[in-house]
């Protein structure tokens, strides 16, 4: 009888053994890491990131002149310029949530943020007829959520003031409002893709530089512009094209003051 319950007391413990190693063993550990990090309600505030920086379009502007010349007669003439951005910024606001533990400092999260930018795009002026030289900037808007998967690896995976330093890459869609001065032609929503990188330390609040790569271009500009050079009754069509650029921005985490010791 008693060989009988010593059996039975060794199939139950062989049956239960790897959960009894796995609840005081590493893998629990993190189980119950994410867990917690997934129900705390602060976790989002802790987890939450503003950050501010300039956003770089660059591209081409193509002009076409119809009219007279000073000297008398009728021209047509084609210019071709380099475009850049001045006066550029972009915010952007957002927290991310946790989706597979990698290691005990690292993770895949889903960050989701919501972003705004605006930028002059200018162009050299252009020499149409002797002392006369045509240039319209023309300001666009980007309003949109970008929507990503990223590896995360430091202070910002474990939420934890002792991490220094944190590390992270990612890639998405940025669904979103492209302004433009011809929606015809241009249609005003746009699905853009986009890579990021960023890297930073904590200081008493955690500090982040981060670069993002869009993917694509667009047409942000097609006018005609009558008496615009000398007062002639001229016409010049002008057309803005270029690339949906990059940005460069300092982040912030407000909320991670908030993290664990």
């Amino acid at each position: 009888m008693k060989l009988k319950y010593l059996a039975l007391f060794l199939f139950i413990m062989a049956v239960n053994r790897p959960a009894i190693a796995q609840r005081g063993g590493y893998r629990s550990a993190m189980q119950d890491y994410y867990l917690a990090n997934s129900v705390n309600d602060k976790r989002f505030l802790q987890r939450m990131t503003v950050s501010v920086g300039l956003q770089m379009i660059s591209g081409k502007a193509d002009i076409q002149f119809n009219g007279f010349a000073d000297s008398g007669g009728y021209r047509a003439d084609s210019f071709k310029a380099d475009i850049k951005a001045k006066q550029s910024f972009a915010v952007h606001i957002g927290s991310y949530f946790p989706l597979l533990i990698v290691s005990d400092n690292s993770m895949l999260v889903f960050n989701m943020e919501l972003m705004a930018s605006v930028s002059k795009l200018t162009y050299d002026s252009i020499t149409i007829t002797p002392g006369a030289k045509f240039s319209i900037p023309f300001q666009t808007y980007h309003a949109g959520m970008p929507l990503s998967i990223e590896y995360r690896m430091g202070g910002d995976a474990r939420l934890n003031k002792n991490y220094k330093t944190c590390f992270g890459i990612g890639a998405g869609i940025n669904p979103g409002i492209l302004y433009s001065t011809d929606y015809n032609r241009n249609p005003p929503l746009k699905i853009t893709p986009f890579v990021k990188a960023e890297a930073g330390f904590f200081a008493g609040l955690a500090f982040k530089l981060r670069v993002i790569a869009y993917f694509g271009e667009t047409e942000y500009d097609y006018s005609e512009n009558y008496n615009k050079v000398r007062g002639l009754d001229n016409l010049v069509r002008t057309e803005i094209h270029g690339n949906y650029g990059y940005s460069a921005s300092l982040v912030i985490m407000p909320f991670s003051y908030m993290w664990s010791k």
